[in-house]
């Protein structure tokens, strides 16, 4: 069996014959192969889950994980974009489109907040947090395929808004990252200490046009 290093050492992948060898697998499985990844990562982190483990949650071998995900670094990867897609829809990051930025980024901030305060989400923040301590790069890998994708996204979106004329000139990535602070506000520091529970969709409407209004006075066109 071939080796792939990564951060966290080696992880195996599949033999090339293997990845070339059986039936397409249906989109569900793909799904039930993700959702297994996101609940055991989501307890155990990354290093204390084994591909075999994955592979008996979701109904399917580890050959078919290796032949379609490579190994446990993609597939994290993608249980996290997962998770982010659940948030908000692709055509907000789509810079082809010609919708007023305020609904855009009213849209972003709705999906971001409720992200960020799920039940599922503040517990893999608290698992991070503990396995800090022991030296795990799970943060790592989380703040690579969650938060800095996301942000890199976002400031893509901000750069053709500024293009476009309707921001005025800007360093995309701050911006950007201004505008996650005004979102994060307290809410979500709240949930992680168990303060609160997540806030209501009124409550995030709420907060996420204050943010937007804050956000375009300082770079509105």
């Amino acid at each position: 069996m071939g080796q792939r290093t990564s951060r966290s050492g080696t992880t195996p992948t599949a033999p090339a014959d293997a990845r070339g060898r059986g039936r397409p697998i249906d989109a569900a499985k793909l799904a039930a192969v993700r959702a297994a990844a996101e609940s055991l990562f989501k307890t155990r982190g990354f290093d204390g889950v084994a591909i075999e483990e994955i592979a008996a949650a979701a109904g399917v071998s580890k050959v078919t994980i290796y032949k379609h995900f490579g190994g446990k670094d993609e597939l994290f990867r993608q249980a996290v974009e997962a998770k982010c897609a659940q948030y908000w829809p692709e055509v907000v990051f789509d810079t082809q489109v010609r919708t007023d930025l305020k609904l855009r980024l009213r849209s972003f901030g709705i999906g971001f907040v409720g992200l960020v305060t799920s039940a599922d989400v503040v517990s893999f923040f608290r698992l991070m947090a503990m396995q800090a301590r022991d030296g795990s790069d799970l943060s790592q890998r989380f703040w690579e395929a969650g938060p800095e994708r996301t942000l890199q996204r976002l400031a893509h979106l901000l750069d053709a808004a500024q293009q476009d004329g309707e921001l005025r000139r800007l360093d995309p990535v701050r911006a950007a990252k201004q505008f996650i602070t005004l979102l994060q506000g307290e809410y979500q520091l709240k949930c992680i200490l168990g303060v609160i529970d997540a806030p209501g969709r009124a409550t995030i409407k709420r907060h996420v046009d204050e943010a937007v209004d804050v956000f375009l006075r300082m770079y509105a066109a």
